[in-house]
């Protein structure tokens, strides 16, 4: 646990002892942790263990990437009502991937409080609109070591710290992911075909290898980045940072071998684009397509 994280649970302490908890707050950092420190409030809030949090019918959590305008609905129906003791917690991870038209009508029930809602908002806060992000307290919980990643996963799965410790770095510091690759066969096996991808670039034509046909364009973004920044790594004559373990790591040097530090900047734009395209809801399908046809212009 960072420093942050734990001066977070502080802080939501000395609030909810005072009755001064935000109605909303935003939780900045990693999605495991954020929702670590929502039950550690609502256990609070509850007066209930951790474990029980879950079963309390004033908990309620979404996936903000699942919302519709109807979730919204169906929740404010609920809002109506009292909370059958005093406080009520709704929480919502992937928060910034919630459609403009649901976070436009979440907005209004943020604009307008009530003293016994408390929303807990987290996850990918570049995709809330200004205006919701406005109305909510901001909480850094700080960014985790890569060494307390791997203890989380360790005491998640059954892996060995040195494997765990691996699949933190692939992660890029992300807990859940982590555990998905550590426990999930299939998600690893789609992580290490994006990087596959990725190795093609300036040795055979990403469109004639059907890049667009990637069933996880988020993951083949994030991958992308990572590879490109062990790239960076490497023209700084560091070792790389993420992909430690052979054949991948040779395979990103000879991909680093054939382009020039300039053309990896120019794809790192180009990621950052699509990545974009991603966030304001194009296809993943077109939001590929766009990333091969500009990357091959520069190699």
């Amino acid at each position: 646990m960072s420093q942050n994280s734990s001066d977070a649970k502080s802080l939501i302490c000395a609030a909810i002892s005072q009755n001064r908890l935000s109605h909303a707050l935003f939780l900045a950092g990693d999605s495991y942790q954020c929702e670590e420190l929502v039950a550690y409030a609502c256990s609070e809030v509850f007066e209930m263990t951790q474990s029980r949090v879950q079963f309390s019918p004033d908990f309620h959590t979404y996936d903000g990437s699942q919302m519709r305008v109807a979730t919204v609905l169906e929740l404010l129906e609920v809002l109506l009502n009292p909370p059958l003791k005093n406080k009520r917690v709704i929480q919502i991870k992937n928060a910034g991937f919630m459609p403009e038209d649901v976070q436009n009508k979440l907005l209004k029930t943020l604009e307008e409080p009530q003293v016994h809602n408390h929303f807990f908002l987290f996850g990918n806060e570049e995709g809330l609109l200004p205006t919701i992000r406005s109305r909510c307290m901001r909480i850094n919980l700080g960014q985790l070591s890569v060494f307390a990643v791997a203890e989380y996963v360790e005491r998640a799965t059954d892996c060995s710290y040195e494997d765990a410790l691996y699949y933190a770095k692939l992660s890029d510091c992300d807990i859940e992911n982590a555990i998905l690759l550590a426990n999930e066969k299939e998600y690893l096996e789609n992580y290490y075909s994006a990087v596959d991808l990725v190795c093609m670039i300036g040795k055979q034509s990403l469109i004639s290898s059907k890049i667009d046909e990637f069933s996880n364009a988020t993951l083949f973004f994030d991958v992308l980045y990572l590879c490109l920044c062990d790239m960076l790594y490497y023209y700084l004559g560091l070792e790389l940072k993420t992909f430690t373990r052979e054949p991948y790591s040779k395979q990103i040097i000879a991909v680093a071998d054939r382009l020039t530090k300039t053309q990896v900047i120019k794809i790192f734009d180009i990621c950052i684009e699509a990545r974009k395209l991603m966030l304001e809801r194009v296809p993943q399908k077109q939001a590929l397509v766009f990333f091969a046809t500009n990357t091959e212009q520069v190699v």
